[in-house]
């Protein structure tokens, strides 16, 4: 028969246990749709949400199963649950998907197309059903009229109606057979013969309709399917398809009149998977399906189970082509994304609040600004963001709510940050009306807080300006681009005698006096067009009492915003006054020159003064200390050699003051000069402690020397002036102790990378100085008190030049001193590393060797032990001899000794001969270190057992060569004890002349140079010089700068004239030790220096450079005559 398809119909279970009808063959779930920019993820989310739904009893019953603890809001249409969801009134609302589906897809939105979507419950349908039922008959009608259905559209299947038609049927027979039992039984069988006539004839037409229905009802399918745009297919539980419409075919390219369909890969998985399906499934898929073209299609398919008549079970399968749809909502979606980038990217502040005043949406520099999260932000009140003074002021602001088409002007307030910093925001308000109704605003700001701040200071700035302007006491004036005055202060209407407003809008150069007014005009309009540089001038103003006013002007430009010139400002200066001043400065001036040359002429005069008076008294003390150094060199009695040493004493210390003076001269008159030379610290040091160790020796003393091992082996500085420091030190220590010891120190405290940082130490254990003495105690011409100067001597200059040297050299010096207590010196200097120079190593026989020290002097232990640690040895430290003898017999072996000769109770020379006798000490090598002058003069007997003496202070590379000699590891020579006195050098005959006016110099140097082995010749001034090298072939010239008749250097200049592929040595001899001495000899053409006086170990330097390291003078020298 014929059946009819109820859309919008729903079974319930009452119906479905009182009647039979079919199973729904399409069905939609419903869903839990919320924002996408606030989704509600899952189903658990909803509770305590606002959710809106349907205003229908089933919905209203069923949405608290289905969403527990959710609070529930009804709306009568779907369009109101949208606009609440849209205007945030809800979170989210309750809906089947295929309202959902078809909203979306009828009214695109940006709400729709920004909606998260999540299915309620498996099993859980919307109202959408879809049932088939049999065509309602009379029959039918009266059935559900007598059993008060419901509606008329109840969903029945078609083969109750025969049930239908027995229950009416029973109804009737009960009434007939109630009157009496024989009617009953007899109308009862005619009846139910009738009944069974009518029904078998009522069914045989029945029938025939039914089949006639049906098929007109499948023409009728066939016809609409085929002709609507929906596409259609079915398939069996095997996943084949069974039926297809012509919207099917068309868009997958198959031919219509063609029986065989060929499916697109998509379809046909898309019917094996419903063919796992359950039999109630239902489902929704968006499937990619290209058509006969080649283009890809997108289907919307809906899939819903059902069962034929036949009880065959089918999957039907109903698509939209929602390919322009899809394409119109991902380029909606791409504009839309591209919108909420610009505003989250925005530099602008972007918010929404709704009618409540609580923010439901900001961007990221709201966030930023303000130190929220978007968790925080979201639904706080706007206003609790204003600081609490404005927020009356911006409520009355907006009072006027009711009109949503105002949009508000441009306005700034204070904003509170969450850090609680304030910040001002300058905005633009636009009420948001939802069906003419105010539902919210749209904000958008920026943050001025910069611009105020630079506004307020640029208020400020132009306040400071204008008071400093008319309070300055510099007349100032401003002109506009053509000249006018435009202000001028109150300083300038002083200056000039004039009223403000006499000034202000006249021309500029109105007031210049009228032979200067054109050069004026032109040069003040030439300045505002830019065509003339700005300079400060003087020009003559007229005042207002017709008198005329020198002024000097000093102008700048003023330029608008755009960097073009607007105006000029001018300041003003009256400099009748410092004309006047000026002229009395030039006659300061002129007498402040007069002045000048007249001290220029005094300096000069100071220091041919300074330099005739080096040479009248180095002159005689060359005579005086060459011949007692000769004299000493002779044979002669001990009462001689006192008288001897007494003059060589006096004569080095009145040197050593005419040298402090003259050093103090130098300095004072900024002519000494700091040198940079590589120079080996450690032999600098050692040799100038070797200088000061006999003055300590005949006082008794201990001088002792400690180096820091990481002290470099070559730095740069000048070695000269820094032995010159050590030595004042060196020599204040010993005359300052009468009894203990001096020890100096150098030591790497810190190391940059092109140097290091040298600190010295000259340690003594003498009377030391009181506190209030330190704080002077390096000024000039000071010393501790006067009984100090009587006592001790000395001129006061020593520690004053050394510290003046320091200061050159960029370091420092100190004291650390109290009475009887002794002093520490100390000095710190920065000095470059120097060129790399190699050093001997210590004998490798050393490492490991055990070494025995004996010493009582705790000082000299520790410098011993560590000098021995350093060459790789093994120390046993000892302060006596009966300590050490003890060890010894006890059985301790040694393979070498130290022993020192000054010490109590035995002293070291004892203690080596009762070693001997020991059986540990057959084979043990001693040094012996004494402070009892020269080793050479100590008579030693054969039996000491001492194997080497060594003269105290004894340099370390001397000691370490002497134990490695002992050892049996000495393999090259190393400088031993103090320096060898000069041997005659007999090679061959070499002669040397001397160029000197004074005959005790002559005799001086005549010796000096007999003893190195020289034939010497005498010439009296400079003109013998020149006459005796012209003729005569020399090994050396000695020249005198200050001669009669020619002096050095004009006979130096005449000997090199003559001069023709030899040149002969000039050494220059000085008394002048004034700075710049040196240089103009070397000017002059000679070729080396000594001062006076005169020492034989510096002469026999000079000899060795310029003598026997050079070729021999050639036989034939060539000469050319006549030139004097």
């Amino acid at each position: 028969g014929q059946i009819e398809m109820y859309p919008l119909a729903r079974s319930s279970e009452r119906r479905r246990e009182k009647y039979l009808a079919s199973s729904d063959w399409w069905d939609t779930p419903m869903v839990l749709v919320s924002r996408r920019d606030r989704p509600l993820r899952t189903v658990e989310a909803a509770a305590g949400r606002n959710i809106a739904i349907r205003d229908l009893p089933f919905i209203r019953a069923s949405a608290p199963l289905w969403l527990p603890g959710a609070q529930f809001i009804t709306k009568p249409e779907i369009a109101d649950i949208f606009s609440a969801l849209c205007s945030s009134k809800v979170e989210g609302f309750l809906l089947d998907s295929r309202v959902v589906q078809a909203t979306a897809f009828e009214k695109p939105s940006a709400l729709c197309n920004g909606v998260h979507v999540i299915p309620v419950q498996k099993g859980v349908f919307g109202l959408a059903t879809m049932a088939v039922k049999s065509r309602a008959s009379t029959a039918d009608r009266i059935f559900d009229q007598i059993s008060n259905l419901e509606a008329e559209g109840e969903i029945i299947r078609a083969a109750e109606r025969w049930r239908v038609v027995a229950q009416v049927h029973t109804i009737r027979v009960r009434r007939a057979l109630e009157s009496t039992f024989t009617k009953r039984l007899t109308w009862g069988v005619l009846g139910a013969f009738v009944i069974l006539l009518i029904l078998n004839y009522w069914h045989v037409k029945r029938t025939r309709s039914a089949r006639g229905a049906a098929e007109d009802s499948d023409r009728r399918f066939h016809a609409f399917m085929d002709n609507t745009s929906v596409i259609a297919f079915m398939a069996d539980k095997q996943g084949r398809l069974v039926y297809s419409n012509r919207a099917f075919t068309r868009l997958t390219g198959n031919d219509e009149n063609d029986s065989k369909v060929t499916l697109p890969p998509e379809v046909a998985l898309l019917l094996h998977r419903a063919s796992d399906t359950g039999p109630d499934e239902h489902s929704s898929t968006l499937l990619a399906v290209p058509d006969g073209a080649g283009r890809t299609r997108n289907w919307l398919t809906l899939q819903f189970p059902f069962t034929t008549g036949a009880g065959d079970q089918l999957v039907g399968f109903t698509a939209t082509d929602i390919t322009d749809r899809v394409s119109a909502e991902a380029a909606f979606v791409e504009k839309e994304q591209q919108f909420r980038n610009v505003v989250q990217s925005a530099s602008e502040i972007i918010y929404l609040i709704d009618a409540n005043g609580k923010f439901t949406f900001c961007n990221n520099r709201a966030l930023q600004l303000t130190g929220y999260t978007e968790k925080e932000l979201i639904g706080l009140p706007c206003l609790d963001l204003v600081r609490a003074d404005y927020r009356k002021r911006l409520l009355k602001r907006h009072h006027p709510l009711s009109d949503s088409s105002t949009a508000y002007d441009y306005y700034e307030f204070p904003v509170i940050t969450k850090l609680g910093e304030e910040r001002w925001w300058a905005q633009n308000v636009l009420p948001l009306d939802e069906g003419g109704k105010l539902s919210g605003f749209q904000g958008i700001a920026r943050d001025v807080t910069e611009l105020r701040t630079a506004e307020e200071e640029r208020r400020n700035s132009e306040s400071r300006y204008r008071a400093l302007f008319e309070e300055a006491p510099i007349a100032i004036h401003e002109l506009d681009a053509n000249g006018t005055v435009r202000s001028v202060n109150r300083a300038e209407c002083a200056l000039l005698g004039y009223d403000e407003d006499e000034i202000i809008g006249k021309q500029a150069w109105d007031f210049v006096n009228p032979e200067d007014r054109e050069v004026s005009r032109t040069s003040v309009l030439a300045k505002l067009r830019g065509d003339k540089p700005l300079t400060f001038f003087l020009r003559d103003f007229l005042c207002s009492d017709g008198s005329h006013l020198r002024v000097e002007i000093h102008e700048n430009l003023i330029r608008d915003n755009s960097g073009k010139i607007s105006g000029l400002r001018s300041c003003l200066l009256d400099v009748s006054e410092r004309e006047l001043a000026l002229k009395r400065l030039e006659e300061y001036a002129a007498e402040l020159r007069l002045a000048k040359e007249a001290a220029e002429v005094g300096a000069r005069a100071k220091s041919e003064f300074l330099a005739t008076m080096s040479h009248e008294i180095r002159t005689p003390m060359n005579g005086v200390i060459g011949m007692t150094g000769l004299l000493a060199d002779t044979p002669l009695s001990e009462i001689q050699k006192e008288f001897v040493g007494i003059i060589r004493s006096s004569g080095e210390a009145l040197l050593a003051v005419i040298n402090d003076i003259l050093d103090y001269s130098k300095i004072e008159a900024g002519r000494l000069e700091i040198e940079c030379k590589s120079f080996d610290i450690r032999d600098m040091l050692e040799e100038t402690i070797e200088i000061v160790a006999g003055s300590a020796g005949r006082k008794g003393l201990e001088m002792q020397l400690l180096l820091d091992p990481d002290l470099p082996p070559s730095l740069k500085g000048d070695s000269g002036r820094l032995r010159q420091i050590l030595l004042n030190l060196l020599g204040n220590a010993v005359k300052f102790t009468e009894q203990g010891e001096v020890f100096c120190r150098a030591a790497v405290e810190k190391r940059t990378g092109n140097g290091v940082d040298v600190v010295f130490e000259v340690v003594d254990s003498g009377i030391g100085i009181r506190p209030e003495v330190l704080p002077t105690l390096f000024e000039s011409f000071t010393q501790a008190d006067s009984s100090t100067t009587r006592r001790y001597g000395g001129t006061g200059l020593g520690l004053a030049i050394s510290k003046r040297l320091i200061q050159l050299m960029h370091g420092s010096i100190g004291v650390e001193s109290s009475p009887g207590a002794g002093s520490k010196f100390w000095l710190r200097l920065h000095l470059p590393l120097g060129d790399p120079t190699p050093r001997v190593a210590a004998p490798s026989e050393l490492d490991g060797t055990t070494v025995l020290v004996v010493d009582d002097h705790p000082t000299n232990r520790k410098i011993l032990e560590h000098q021995m640690t350093n060459a790789g040895a093994r120390v046993v430290c000892l302060e006596s001899g009966a300590q050490a003898l003890e060890m010894i017999e006890s059985g301790a072996t040694f393979k070498l000794a130290i022993l020192d000769m000054q010490m109590p109770v035995m002293n070291g020379l004892t203690l080596a001969q009762e070693i001997r006798k020991t059986s540990a000490g057959a084979g043990m090598r001693m040094v012996l270190l004494t402070s009892m002058g020269d080793s050479s003069d100590l008579r030693l007997p054969a039996d000491s057992g001492v194997d080497a003496c060594l003269v105290k202070p004894v340099r370390e590379s001397a000691l370490i060569a002497c134990l490695g000699r002992l050892a049996g590891a000495l393999t090259s020579p190393t400088k031993e004890g103090p320096e060898q006195k000069p041997a005659p050098i007999g090679r061959r005959q070499i002669r040397v002349l001397v160029a000197e006016d004074h005959k005790i110099n002559q005799k001086v140097a005549e010796y000096m140079l007999r003893k190195l082995g020289c034939e010497v010749e005498i010439a009296v001034n400079g003109l013998e010089a020149v006459k005796a090298c012209s003729g005569t072939r020399y090994d050396l010239v000695l020249m005198d700068c200050q001669m009669p008749e020619m002096d050095g250097l004009t006979a130096t200049r005449h000997i090199r004239a003559l001069e023709g592929g030899w040149s002969i040595p000039i050494v220059a001899l000085t008394a002048n030790a004034m700075e710049g001495e040196r240089e103009r000899c070397l000017a002059a053409g000679m070729d080396d220096y000594l001062a006076k006086p005169i020492k034989l170990a510096a002469l026999e330097e000079k000899f060795r450079l310029w003598v026997l390291d050079r070729e021999p003078v050639p036989q034939a020298l060539e000469v050319v005559a006549g030139r004097q």
